[in-house]
């Protein structure tokens, strides 16, 4: 019998209780939180990067490949408030495939993060797959950007509108008119790095990445805070549809509450950043993700085992 990811993480990987005091934050988030010394605490996060399922080499790059395998891992950090500092890759690398110039490219990848590539581990197999582990650190526990968070009266808000990166896949999956726009869009992820500090030195607690979908990623947050979430205004990027918005995911954009009183507008204006969008907003009520104006007729991505 086949199951859902997430059915599987909420029946088998539940936190559990705490080893010692320094693991501030297990299972259940983009990180997991760890504290140092004199007051700086570590995220780590993992995710995998697999040919045929993440990637395509028909039109990824080497280059390519290396820009998403560290995005998807610092975005993780990025929704944590957290600094990148290091990353470890593990490779399994098919027969004749160039490994030496990936791991030059993830090197120079993760450097224009201000991080350092540390270690990995090389193996031989039928299909180019990626593991990495990013590392990042925030100055205090109090500052950590959370999935269970955010509440009831806060306002939703996106780093950038959705969409892009589903319909530059269905771009290159078609066999019609072609999407140059959005195909560099679904080709060049960047974790908003920024974007996250810029939350967390500014008192936001709750956030999460889109690497799910919009209704996806929210469902997270509903089940984690105990809230209603409503999209009054989903934020469609031109070009994408409504659809791509909604359950595309690989955005790698930023979701996060506030309340009403922080003017997160002005203070991502004066740390020169694009202004985030008020799409919605928070409720309380049983967990769940509805919109405004229609119907939800499904949620983000999810693997199926």
């Amino acid at each position: 019998m086949s199951q859902k990811e997430f059915e599987l993480l909420e029946k088998y990987i539940k936190p559990r209780s705490k080893s010692d005091e320094t693991l501030l934050l297990g299972i259940g988030d983009d990180a997991a939180v760890v504290a140092g010394d004199s007051g700086v605490v570590y995220s780590y996060t993992t995710d995998a990067t697999i040919e045929g399922v993440h990637f395509s080499r028909d039109y990824f790059s080497i280059a390519d490949i290396a820009r998403k395998v560290v995005a998807v891992n610092f975005s993780d950090l990025a929704a944590m408030g957290s600094t990148p500092k290091y990353l470890l890759s593990s490779i399994i690398s098919p027969k004749k495939f160039d490994v030496a110039k990936l791991i030059d490219a993830i090197s120079e990848e993760v450097s224009q993060y201000g991080a350092e590539l540390i270690g990995g581990n090389l193996s031989q197999g039928v299909v180019l797959a990626i593991t990495a582990t990013a590392i990042g650190t925030s100055p205090a526990r109090s500052t950590i950007l959370l999935r269970s968070a955010a509440k009831a009266g806060d306002l939703l808000y996106v780093t950038g509108p959705l969409g892009a990166s589903s319909a530059g896949l269905r771009s290159f999956l078609s066999t019609g008119i072609k999407d140059a726009t959005m195909e560099m869009a679904h080709l060049s992820p960047k974790a908003r790095i920024a974007e996250g500090i810029c939350l967390r030195e500014s008192g936001v607690k709750c956030a999460i990445d889109i690497s799910d979908g919009l209704v996806g990623d929210l469902g997270h947050i509903a089940r984690r805070s105990g809230v209603h979430i409503v999209i009054d205004k989903p934020p469609v990027c031109e070009g994408a549809s409504l659809d791509d918005c909604l359950y595309g995911g690989e955005d790698y954009e930023l979701i996060f509450s506030a309340p009403p009183s922080l003017d997160v507008i002005e203070i991502f204006r004066g740390n020169a950043l694009e202004a985030p969008i008020c799409f919605g907003h928070v409720e309380s009520g049983a967990p769940k993700v509805t919109a405004k104006d229609f119907d939800l007729d499904k949620s983000g991505f999810e693997h199926t085992f």
